[in-house]
């Protein structure tokens, strides 16, 4: 299934989605078959926040997966709860947050944080696509954008040097995951 994910494309989605219901449905008993949807819908939302680019075709993939009566909106609520999460700041991420040049000595927290970066952009258009195919109720969605504008609005009301703040990379993770959902949508 992992394979057949890997050459999802515009171009073979119907293709690849068609063989991968195929062979789960006619290849693993029961048992089985629930280890293995949960893994694929592990694999799935992986793969739509790590590659923004794909993720209307991984919804669409969902989307199958409920039509052929495979139950996923508990996984879909799990997940989009996590986002909403990682939305929220972390008490110790205020040293994070300044803005600083890379260095040979900081470069790792550099790629981690970028990795984080655009792990929360893909995150964001996965729910702003989950909310378009109808797979989330738009109180979902409401929620983290609420968090989003939240977050925001908290960092300017609490600063003491406002001009700081506003560069925090906290304030630009939540302006760009706030932009990404609503050109999503």
């Amino acid at each position: 299934i992992n394979i057949e994910l890997n050459k999802l494309s515009p171009k073979n989605y119907s293709e690849i989605t068609h063989k991968i219901l195929k062979n789960w449905i006619t290849r693993y008993e029961d048992e089985k078959r629930d280890e293995i949807l949960s893994s694929t819908l592990d694999n799935i939302f992986t793969k739509a926040v790590t590659q923004p680019i794909y993720c209307p075709y991984y919804v669409l993939f969902l989307k199958i997966f409920i039509e052929q009566g495979i139950e996923v909106e508990n996984v879909i609520k799990m997940k989009c709860d996590k986002f909403k999460n990682i939305l929220i700041e972390k008490k110790d991420s205020s040293e994070s947050n300044r803005v600083e040049t890379v260095t040979e000595e900081n470069y790792d927290d550099f790629c981690k944080n970028l990795k984080h970066k655009n792990f929360k952009l893909g995150y964001s258009q996965f729910v702003g696509e989950l909310y378009n195919n109808k797979l989330i109720s738009v109180m979902v969605l409401l929620e983290s954008l609420d968090i989003m504008i939240s977050n925001i609005n908290t960092k300017i009301d609490s600063s003491e040097n406002l001009t700081e703040d506003l560069k925090s990379e906290f304030i630009e993770d939540n302006i760009i995951c706030l932009c990404k959902i609503i050109e999503t949508l």
